[in-house]
């Protein structure tokens, strides 16, 4: 069996980011947070949250 060492935050069952998501991020993008974080602390892959900030 492989080893999986992502975060335990890590939720690939998820295909969509929920309205309240995109909503956090977009508050957290105007604070000036960078993609990377936000990725991390979401556990979300970054391509997403990009993504999700060139959708607004």
């Amino acid at each position: 069996m492989a080893c999986n060492n992502h975060s335990t935050k890590r939720r690939t069952f998820l295909k969509h980011l929920s309205k309240v998501e995109r909503g956090i991020i977009q508050k957290l993008l105007k604070l000036g947070y960078c993609i990377r974080e936000i990725a991390i602390e979401s556990g979300r892959s970054a391509s997403t949250i990009s993504r999700n900030a060139k959708k607004t």
